[in-house]
């Protein structure tokens, strides 16, 4: 006799409906014959996203912020991640509530896509968000190619 349950999946479409599935499946085994049993469930996200991230321009150096809020914000944990890799905060760097605060954006560091996962600690559900990056230019609005300050010195007669 054995049973395993597995996890729930979310997957969030590109309309308002979000889905969980979940499955449990099921192995019993009675000599000579084995059965299984796959349950299948569908049922509505009792929380979404009411605020994700957008992608947007940023100035090399200058402050931004990525916003992700849930509609049903109780019990709710949120994790920021950049190309996939859960974040770590940092000084320049780090999670302001549920939106992700930068206090100096770096074209090198914050180069990527960010998301957001909120989690529900009472029911277990987990919705990702939709990814952002930034288009970081430099102080006078072009692609930021090298960065460099120049001085320019100006005499006055």
């Amino acid at each position: 006799n054995g049973s395993a349950v597995g996890s729930p999946i979310i997957k969030h479409l590109h309309c308002p409906v979000l889905i969980l599935l979940s499955f449990t499946f099921l192995y019993l085994s009675p000599s000579p014959f084995s059965f299984f049993f796959l349950v299948l469930s569908i049922q509505a996200i009792s929380f979404q996203f009411t605020k994700e991230p957008k992608s947007q321009d940023a100035l090399h150096g200058r402050s931004a912020m990525l916003r992700c809020e849930v509609s049903d914000p109780a019990n709710i944990t949120y994790i920021w991640f950049k190309d996939d890799s859960r974040l770590k905060n940092t000084e320049r760097r780090f999670q302001e509530g549920s939106n992700l605060k930068f206090i100096s954006v770096d074209r090198q560091l914050d180069a990527g896509n960010f998301s957001c996962r909120a989690s529900n600690s009472a029911t277990g559900e987990l919705l990702l968000s939709t990814t952002a990056s930034f288009n970081i230019k430099c102080e006078w609005l072009q692609p930021c190619q090298t960065c460099r300050s120049s001085i320019v010195s100006i005499n006055v007669n």
